[in-house]
């Protein structure tokens, strides 16, 4: 055990006086702080899961909920591993996963790759790369079925212009060899940018002089590429693949948006982390160049001082290629994104026009739509009626229409704003006491709780909505703002523990051992020296527990309906028989604006808060 200031301080302190100055012991603190992140899992997590089991055993049906539940043994399993279906639809879960994480694999280190040439502009980019991870699921999967629409769509007209394939031929949608590919592109197109993050963060966290040792020795910069930035970057590689992988696995809202699961059922669909992070601190490669290292370092002793010049500086040439590869790439991710919010101010005619318009006379019908309920009405009726007092009444009968009321737009879009800032809120909370027992004290069992607080995240929405509801339904919290931030913050409070922990690890003890020698209690160290330390840490945790909160949508589905359905699932009802695009637009952008703009104005800590802690300062 090291010896520290603090520590013998403690020991030739009298123990009266100790444990007035002290507090709580630390072991107490470690369990105040943790037992709240483990008793939620528990709850809301482990307990539905238990119970699920239980119940894959019996009788129970949902839409019978009052029948006697018996037991059937393994008759429910039986009749699962029976199904033909069943097996026809693993093929299809495999295919999706190891394509779209080969695709964000290789997309995603390329633009972390290029980005790290740091050209000029580079931080904007990134930042408008990220937009699509944005929006929910369930939005974009209702706007894309839009963009991959016969003869009208966006991209069935890019394949006709650039390949001279008619748009009417093909259906990305209605096809059976091209339903898969549908899915797989979307989802390459929304989740990208989380896996350039976490390999820029890598590529940022390679120390220089690891480069410089291997300038030494003359290595080419391909050999470089292949013997330490590639290993060296493989743990963040892991890492995605790992939460991709979870996330892919239990996709639902995007493949029932998308397909439906058709045409037919074409597209139904341990400590690894822990050893990764570890990985960072003790690489083979850092230990193989350390005498090359220790002679650089005599070198410059030497001289005094260090060189202006150093041979990881990319070349003027190399940052513009970069920079032009990546621009390139925004314009192409950033289309669907803008299309989306031009077909909200087109009308209904436009939006579906052949070929697509790129100019019109800019309309608010699709927000006027979103807004109200309208109800057609007979010429006769409609001369009958008072001139129109106001512009938007005026944008309604030119319809043949009158307003009826207010939509529920604005209510459900409430319900968003308050179970994902209050998910949000109380993720960070429990996630920074946590974290901080975890990265500061002996917590029994330490790697194992943190693992199950990780696993937590890979379970699927669906295995455990019917016991939620039940639950939910016993303690009066079904279809509450109350019962959807606790849910919310069970889903989230995982990524929040395993981030914030690597930004807490980085603040050195010593600080508060100095705090602690000032006659600072434990708590008061905490409040004061821990929290401004990991302030940036907690910003960049929030944003991302805000946008999976924000665009959750199965649970929202499953388990409200009215008093705190989110906008979610609500926006696609907004299609109707009459297909208003420019209302379902005009929802999107309106959704994607709070995130958005919480983003940016976070934007400078959003690169660190993907990394562990790993960007060196």
């Amino acid at each position: 055990m090291t010896d520290t200031p603090a520590k013998r301080l403690a020991a030739a302190t009298p123990p009266g006086i100790a444990r007035r100055i002290r507090g709580l012991s630390d072991r107490t603190i470690a369990w105040l702080f943790v037992a709240p992140t483990i008793f939620l899992l528990l709850a809301v997590n482990i307990f539905p899961l238990i119970w699920t089991v239980y119940l894959s055993f019996t009788n129970f049906q949902a839409d019978k909920q009052n029948a006697e539940i018996k037991g059937v043994g393994l008759r429910n399993y039986i009749r699962i591993l029976t199904d033909e279906d069943i097996w026809i639809n693993m093929p299809v879960t495999a295919h999706f996963l190891f394509w779209t994480l080969f695709f964000q694999v290789i997309i995603g280190f390329t633009l972390a790759w290029l980005i790290n040439r740091k050209f000029r502009g580079n931080d904007l980019v990134t930042t408008l790369i990220v937009l699509p991870m944005m929006l929910s699921p369930a939005v974009v999967g209702n706007f894309w079925t839009f963009l991959y629409q016969p003869q009208i769509g966006l991209f069935n007209y890019a394949v006709e212009f650039f390949s001279g394939i008619p748009a009417s031929s093909f259906s990305m949608l209605g096809s059976v060899p091209l339903s898969p590919w549908a899915i797989v592109i979307v989802d390459t197109w929304m989740w990208t940018p989380f896996v350039m993050l976490i390999c820029l963060a890598g590529l940022r966290s390679i120390p220089d002089y690891i480069y410089e040792a291997a300038e030494i020795d003359r290595a080419s910069k391909w050999r470089q590429f292949w013997t330490i930035t590639v290993p060296m970057v493989l743990p963040f590689l892991m890492l995605a693949v790992l939460f991709r992988g979870i996330e892919n696995f239990k996709m639902f809202d995007l493949v029932v948006q998308l397909t439906g699961g058709g045409p037919g059922s074409t597209t139904e669909l341990r400590e690894m982390a822990h050893r990764l992070l570890l990985g960072l601190r003790h690489h083979p490669i850092r230990d193989r160049l350390r005498p090359r290292l220790d002679l650089r370092e005599g070198l410059e002793q030497g001289e005094g001082k260090m060189s202006a010049w150093s041979v990881t500086e990319p070349s003027g040439r190399s940052k513009w290629v970069a920079g032009v590869l990546v621009t390139l790439y925004t314009l192409i991710t950033l289309l669907p994104l803008v299309w989306i919010i031009m077909t909200g101010f087109k009308t209904p005619p436009d939006s579906i026009s052949y070929p697509p318009k790129v100019f019109f006379e800019p309309s608010l019908e699709g927000y006027v739509n979103l807004f109200t309920t309208r109800t057609r009405v007979s010429p006769e009726a409609l001369a009958a009626l008072p001139p129109p007092a106001t512009w938007y009444e005026q944008i309604v009968r030119d319809r043949n229409m009158v307003i009826a009321g207010p939509s529920k737009f604005g209510e459900r879009f409430l319900n968003s704003v308050i179970i994902g800032f209050g998910s949000t809120f109380l993720s960070i909370f429990l996630g920074t006491l946590a974290a901080y027992a975890f990265s500061r004290f002996r917590v029994p069992l330490k790697d194992d709780l943190l693992f199950f607080i990780l696993s937590t995240r890979m379970m699927p929405p669906i295995a455990v909505a019917i016991p939620i509801f039940l639950m939910f339904r016993q303690l009066g919290l079904s279809d509450t703002h109350l019962g959807m931030i606790l849910l919310y913050t069970a889903v989230n409070i995982s990524l929040a523990v395993w981030l914030l922990k690597g930004f807490i690890d980085e603040i050195p003890r010593e600080y508060e051992e100095a705090a602690l020698i000032d006659g600072y209690t434990r708590f008061q160290a905490f409040r004061k020296v821990v929290l401004p330390q990991a302030a940036t840490g907690i910003a960049s945790t929030a944003i991302f527990c805000l946008i999976f909160a924000w665009n959750e949508y199965a649970f929202a589905v499953l388990l409200t309906s009215g008093t705190a359905q989110t906008a979610p699932p609500f926006i696609p009802t907004i299609i109707g028989v009459g297909k208003d695009w420019p209302a379902v637009a005009a929802g999107a952008t309106l959704f994607l604006l709070p995130v958005m703009v919480f983003t940016i104005l976070l934007r400078k800590h959003l690169l660190r808060g993907i990394t562990f802690g790993a960007v060196r300062k």
